[in-house]
């Protein structure tokens, strides 16, 4: 191992997620820790630390992609470095290459790393938003970005993404009430799924994932299908709305009325029991019906999810009767997530609009030609079926009459008459200032029982000290006079042996 590989290792243990900004991380002295036994002068005088020395990142202008990636890397300082340094480089050496970048200039080391990590944030956003805007879409180049992109985000760059992240959106929802150009393409649906893996999308309020789900409302709830490719964005927009909604639970009505828009679309006959959702979900009759209903059941491959770079093309694909199959299948398999997810989290509050729903699908789902349709969609729409015709005897089990929230009783309105106080001299005649003047005295009398109330206790208290310092006292006198009175009664007693001692007449 080089001493470069040792320099990374010592500056990655200060640089975890929870360090403090203003943390400096110094080398200590040559002979610090053996100056213990200098004089009390010199501990006074404190010497100042020298920096540390550290090695700066050398920035790199390109990299080939067999070269041996250096264990030090500067930040880029322009977009076009950064690009040079990862294009045509695999997955695994990115990955490293960008993790390096990190770990090298962490914000923690130096106050201007802040700026530099602020400048790299911004180039990867770009990178991001250049990748998926790229007519040849690679999926793997994006998902590359997407975890440095999180790391930074949690390691003190929260409000730089939040400010960039904030901007995008607010250009999404300018495109989306834009008449000429509503549609959102594959741009739009890589940065709502990247939102969705770098912030957490249970936040009750969030400033970039809340204004995404109701930016995903609006798009499914006003923007009118023509196409086959507006269909299949919002049924793509439907599946990351269910992300943003099935942690936390919470529900959301523009999902299921457009999924009700394309069940409704394969029926063959209408219900005038079922409402209309919305004119914007009027989609052209010849869209998604079938051109040969009757060799519908031998058609193969309709269970195969529709893939994503089928949204990347600008010219519109022909249509076939799988195609409108697979658009089929995927609308149940959402549905049926929404479902399942609403029936198990649901309380029993919300029981009635639950019914309501599972009643209007299984109506549609009902209407459906089952029979005509291959054999994965017909064991999909029973299934289904199955599930809802079960949630819908579990809710008429437990479903309890509606009740109106308790309330007080309210009294009677007393049309009492307002009689005048007669005036006395000396007060004022305003109701509010002798209001006023009573509260002062109030306050006033009860300012002078407190301080009476607290002289007393004042007292009572000095009291107890008082009588607690004369017991002791009269107990060290008396033990005092208790020493004394043995004392002399050991000195008598003396005396009085000297004076037997001293007698001439008393011979032994």
């Amino acid at each position: 191992m080089n001493n470069k590989e040792v320099e990374v290792q010592r500056t990655e243990e200060p640089g975890g997620d929870d360090l403090d900004d203003n943390l400096q991380y110094d080398l200590p002295n040559d002979g610090s820790e053996n100056d213990s036994d200098g004089s009390e002068e010199e501990q006074e005088a404190p010497v100042p630390k020298k920096p540390a020395n550290r090695i700066q990142a050398p920035e790199l202008t390109s990299l080939g992609p067999k070269e041996e990636i250096p264990y030090t890397i500067g930040i880029p300082s322009t977009q076009e470095n950064l690009d040079k340094i990862l294009d045509g480089q695999s997955v695994e050496r990115q990955l490293l290459i960008l993790q390096r970048i990190r770990l090298c200039n962490h914000v923690s080391f130096s106050k201007e790393n802040r700026d530099k990590m602020k400048r790299h944030y911004t180039f990867l956003f770009n990178r991001l938003v250049r990748l998926a805007s790229s007519p040849e879409l690679s999926t793997e180049m994006i998902d590359v970005l997407i975890q440095p992109l999180h790391e930074l985000t949690w390691d003190k760059m929260g409000v730089h993404a939040l400010s960039l992240f904030r901007e995008f959106l607010k250009s999404m929802e300018q495109k989306l009430i834009s008449p000429q150009n509503g549609n959102w393409g594959a741009l739009e649906l890589i940065m709502l799924r990247v939102i969705g893996y770098i912030w957490p999308v249970s936040d009750k309020r969030h400033g970039i994932v809340t204004p995404a789900s109701l930016l995903m409302g609006q798009y499914l709830f006003w923007h009118p299908i023509v196409t086959y490719k507006d269909v299949l964005t919002k049924l793509y927009v439907t599946n990351i709305f269910l992300t943003f909604l099935s942690p936390a639970k919470r529900f959301a009505s523009e999902p299921f009325c457009f999924l009700f828009s394309v069940l409704d679309a394969f029926t063959t006959s209408s219900d005038p029991d079922i409402p209309m959702y919305s004119p914007s979900w009027n989609i052209p009759p010849d869209l998604l019906s079938l051109q040969n209903p009757r060799r519908a059941n031998t058609l193969t491959h309709t269970d195969q999810p529709i893939h994503f770079l089928l949204l990347t093309g600008h010219r519109e694909k022909e249509l076939t009767d799988v195609d409108r199959l697979k658009v089929l299948k995927t609308g149940i398999n959402l549905l049926e997530q929404l479902i399942v997810m609403y029936t198990e989290t649901l309380s029993l509050s919300y029981q009635h609009g639950l019914l309501e729903i599972l009643k209007v699908s299984l109506a549609i789902l009902k209407r459906l030609p089952v029979d005509s349709y291959p054999l994965p969609i017909k064991s999909a729409i029973q299934n289904l079926d199955l599930k809802l015709s079960n949630s819908i005897s579990t809710c008429l089990q437990t479903l309890a009459p509606l009740k109106l929230h308790y309330k007080k009783p309210m009294p009677i309105r007393q049309l009492e008459p307002m009689i005048a106080e007669p005036y006395m001299v000396g007060k004022p005649k305003d109701k509010k200032k002798r209001d006023e003047s009573r509260i002062k005295k109030q306050h006033k009398r009860e300012f002078k029982a407190a301080e009476r109330s607290l002289r007393k206790d004042a007292i009572y208290l000095q009291g107890l000290k008082d009588e607690q310092r004369r017991e002791e006292d009269e107990e060290r006198d008396a033990k005092r006079r208790k020493i004394i009175g043995f004392l002399s009664s050991q000195q008598a007693e003396l005396k009085r042996l000297k004076r037997e001692k001293d007698r001439p007449d008393l011979v032994l």
